[in-house]
């Protein structure tokens, strides 16, 4: 289910670290984290999709806020569930928020890809 959790102070997210976060694509509801002072990031964001099969065609969502702005320490990397019709991207947006967008394309370069190899499976 989707929560807010406030985290009182500063927070350093190290870079051995996972946030783990559920995205209702459905909703286009996130967990949302709420720092009250600096947030210093690093590691890794791991999203776990819930009603995937409801997303839109485009959306963005803020996951992140720290009240005394943000600092990347180095690049925070993600990780989601492969899709072949679903593109996913942190966003650093302001001084003080960090989002994921996500892309719905069913015309993509990997649907053509895949049914191009299917169709010369089928082939023969």
């Amino acid at each position: 289910s989707i929560r807010t959790t406030i985290h009182r102070g500063n927070l350093a997210h190290l870079q051995t670290g996972k946030l783990l976060l559920d995205l209702d694509a459905s909703q286009n509801r996130a967990d949302k984290l709420v720092v009250e002072g600096t947030a210093d990031l690093a590691g890794r964001v791991a999203v776990k999709i819930i009603d995937a099969g409801h997303q839109k065609a485009r959306e963005s969502v803020t996951f992140l806020t720290a009240q005394g702005g943000i600092s990347e320490r180095s690049p925070m990397s993600f990780s989601v569930k492969p899709s072949v019709v679903a593109n996913y991207a942190l966003e650093f947006r302001d001084a003080d928020q960090v989002g994921l967008s996500y892309q719905i394309d069913f015309a993509g370069p990997q649907i053509g890809d895949r049914l191009t190899v299917r169709r010369r499976a089928t082939a023969g």
